[in-house]
């Protein structure tokens, strides 16, 4: 198999941790949302770079496995920013049985998942235009894009019931429902890019893909049922450290 030359090895692995890092403080900012702070646009951009990094560093690497080169330009242009149509060239194309019962339930997830599909359309329409829709309100464009804002958060709605309402006029019970809501969508997000970090893993990609993915897929690849989440990515972020500055 031909060789990836050292630049584009390099800039491989930038992207994959590119990708980590953005997810991880994506996720980090979803817990952040609370009473105090709706500011939804921060993991929005957060997530639907991350997810777009992540999927187009597998693509890549996915093509190399497959065709012994990476693709050019123009093929990942056409992909564009549309998060549905990268997944959709991933399980078309670079999506391997590794033969496992794993696999089945990371499958049928990716598949049919329909949680899954909505989120990562509003991610994907926020990256493709949904992200100035104040300014394309402003300036009048014809081709504006959708409220994101209110996509998600119709989405959320869908997941509360009625006690859930009364804890939100609580103020010393409004944060479970936040939890609630957060959790649900991180372990589906936590689901979605375990399912994929695991074909590098599992070498469905190859040694060259387990090689330039090893530093960041393990940490989402070894999440199974008994994983999804638990873990508190809030540490990750700038709101979390921030510590008081000392007067002068």
């Amino acid at each position: 198999m031909p060789k990836i030359e050292n630049i584009k090895q390099f800039a491989l692995l930038e992207e994959f941790e590119t990708s980590d890092k953005l997810i991880k403080l994506g996720f980090g900012e979803l817990q952040n949302i609370n009473l105090n702070n709706d500011f939804y646009f921060l993991p929005f951009q957060l997530l639907s770079q991350g997810f777009e990094r992540f999927m187009k560093a597998y693509i890549c690497i996915g093509h190399y496995h497959k065709h012994q080169e990476l693709p050019n330009f123009r093929y990942l242009k056409n992909l564009g920013h549309d998060l549905e149509k990268l997944l959709k060239e991933i399980i078309d194309n670079y999506y391997f049985d590794f033969d496992r019962p794993q696999f089945d339930l990371d499958n049928e997830f990716i598949l049919t998942n329909s949680d899954l599909k909505e989120l990562l359309f509003i991610l994907s329409e926020f990256g493709k235009l949904a992200r100035y829709h104040n300014f394309d309100l402003i300036t009048d464009n014809t081709r504006i894009g959708i409220n994101a804002r209110k996509l998600w958060e119709d989405f959320e709605n869908k997941l509360l019931d009625k006690k859930d309402y009364e804890k939100l006029m609580n103020f010393d019970l409004n944060h479970e429902v936040y939890q609630k809501i957060t959790n649900h969508i991180i372990i589906i997000f936590e689901k979605f890019v375990s399912a994929l970090s695991r074909q590098f893993i599992f070498k469905c990609l190859g040694q060259k893909g387990l090689q330039l993915s090893a530093t960041t897929v393990f940490d989402f690849g070894m999440l199974y049922d008994k994983d999804f989440g638990k873990k508190d990515y809030r540490s990750q972020t700038t709101r979390y450290k921030q510590t008081p500055k000392k007067e002068l």
